[in-house]
């Protein structure tokens, strides 16, 4: 599936995002809301753009801050290559 895209290969976007303020448990969502999501490297609107996800992508929900949920990307079944970021929650749909 080529529906993330890297915005930056020559950064270390595999990286884990800074610290969620509060922890969730890992639950998966789905990319709805928005034809494509950006994935940044800091819960901001301002933030460095890591990836951009497509509508209907699914994301692993790793914790939270504020509006902002801090997510892996679904590269493949098994979140190998993911990329980590925020996104904002209102895009996300959560099951």
């Amino acid at each position: 599936m080529e529906n993330i895209k890297a915005k930056n290969a020559d950064n270390d976007i595999r990286k884990e995002p800074n610290k969620p303020s509060s922890n969730t448990n890992e639950r998966k969502g789905i990319v709805s809301g928005c034809e494509h999501l950006c994935v940044r490297k800091t819960p901001k609107t301002n933030g460095e753009i890591v990836a951009i996800i497509a509508k209907d992508n699914k994301v692993k929900i790793t914790g939270e801050s504020g509006e902002w949920y801090a997510v892996t990307t679904e590269l493949d079944s098994h979140f190998v290559n993911a990329i980590s970021g925020y996104c904002m929650k209102k895009y996300i749909s959560v099951g």
